[in-house]
């Protein structure tokens, strides 16, 4: 099973530094390495003022679809 991400979510993980591409047959480690990095940058870059940014919901919503997968 793959990660269908959309353009914009394709966009922050390449500014993030990872694969735009999510699949099961990732290894653990793989996974873990995807996952650390976009939870760290939604934990950096993710919160304003008043909670959740732009950026913050676009990380919430790619780690919420590889949890899926």
């Amino acid at each position: 099973m793959t990660a269908n991400f959309s353009k914009e979510q394709k966009a922050m993980l390449e500014k993030i530094g990872v694969r735009s591409s999510f699949d099961s047959d990732m290894s653990e480690d793989e996974v873990e390495s995807f996952v650390d990095k976009v939870s760290e940058h939604l934990q950096l870059h993710g919160f304003s003022d008043n909670g959740l940014n732009k950026e913050g919901q676009i990380c919430e919503d790619i780690l919420n679809l590889v949890a899926d997968v």
